[in-house]
Order: C-alpha cells, then sequence, then structure tokens
C-alpha cells in the first residue's frame, strides 16, 4: 500500500471540516456534523448501537444509587434525536433547503438529563440532575427494539415514519427511556399523542 503524501493528507484533513449532514431534534435544535464525524454512522445499524445508550442509563443508576438519601423507583432519561439531512441541503447560513430529502431510518443521538422518581415525585435536585453527553448515530428502529428488549420503556414515536412526520410539523416534543426499578408500574407516555 502506497503512502499518502504530504499534500494528499492536508487536503483530506481540510475536507474534514465540512457539513456532511445537518439534523433537526425533537426538542427543536438543530445541529450541523462536520465531515469529520460521518464514520460513526456505518455502525447505526450493529446489532450493539444500543450499548452506549444502556451504558449511559446504568452509569447513572449506580451514580444515583450512591448519592441520593432517598429510595427510587424510576430513572428517566431524556434522548434527544435529530432527523439528519445531507449538507448537500444546507444553505449558506446552515438552515435546511426546503427541497430536503432526509436520510432514512437512522437517527442523531444525544442522551441527556436522568431524573430518579419515587412514587410520583422526583428525588433528585432538579437543579444538579446528572446529564450524560454521550451521541452517535442509531436505526430508529433498533432502538426502540433495543430499549424494549433492554426492559425499558421507550416513550416516543414507535416507527422512524411517525418521527420524521413529527420533527417536520416543527414543534417540539420530549423523548425519554425510563427504567422501572420497583415493583410500581412503570409510567408511560400516551403513544396516541406521536401518531396522526
Amino acid at each position: 500500500m502506497l503512502k499518502k503524501s504530504l499534500l494528499d493528507r492536508m487536503k483530506e484533513s481540510k475536507n474534514k471540516n465540512g457539513v456532511a449532514y445537518i439534523s433537526r431534534f425533537n426538542d427543536g435544535k438543530v445541529r450541523v456534523d462536520e465531515n469529520y464525524m460521518t464514520p460513526m454512522i456505518k455502525y447505526a445499524n450493529d446489532s450493539d448501537a444500543f450499548d452506549p445508550i444502556g451504558e449511559v442509563l446504568y452509569n447513572i443508576n449506580e451514580q444515583y444509587a450512591r448519592d441520593l438519601p432517598d429510595d427510587f423507583d424510576t430513572l428517566s432519561m431524556d434522548l434527544s434525536l435529530g432527523l439528519m439531512f445531507d449538507g448537500k441541503y444546507v444553505d449558506a447560513n446552515q438552515h435546511i433547503r426546503e427541497d430536503a430529502v432526509p436520510v432514512e431510518g437512522i437517527v442523531r443521538y444525544y442522551t441527556g438529563r436522568a431524573d430518579c422518581i419515587s412514587g410520583d415525585e422526583v428525588v433528585n435536585d432538579r437543579d444538579r440532575g446528572y446529564v450524560s453527553s454521550r451521541q452517535g448515530f442509531i436505526n430508529y428502529g433498533r432502538l426502540v427494539s433495543s430499549a424494549e428488549k433492554n426492559g425499558l420503556v421507550f416513550n416516543g414515536p414507535r416507527t422512524f415514519e411517525e418521527f420524521k412526520e413529527m420533527i417536520l410539523m416543527g414543534e417540539p416534543f420530549d423523548i425519554t427511556l425510563v427504567a422501572g426499578l420497583g415493583k410500581r408500574v412503570v409510567p408511560t407516555t400516551d403513544q396516541k399523542q406521536f401518531q396522526k
């Protein structure tokens, strides 16, 4: 294998900063990913693509179990999921053009704030709740099915199509992963709100 020249390496490095994707998230935010992030997308369909999200939830659970004086029966973590558009649909002001077509089935994710609940009461300090900053790409269907296979409740649109429709409507909405850690039934969001 021939070693790349310095000039070729410099050109590749320069192009790593171009816009690869722009994503519109369920919380209303819009974020840009540069080209250097694109290698992560190839893992979005892997069988273990959910593992980083699950590890975040597990680690937060351990931290709260050590730090909180009160017991809790439910742990709820926010997810920020983004509908992705190819960088070619980004205008000069980094806005998504009207003719943009989303990437099919794959979403951009960020894990977010997690709260402990006992009965109906949040028992952690809301101002100092744990926030974890894992991020990546995952197939939406795999996200939902992996959450459920791992005993969690996924409070959000059930399918990628429903998710896409809600994002395109433009109204922010919450998505959470909920772990029931006690005998009490875990509260779920009414799934009708995520359907037409």
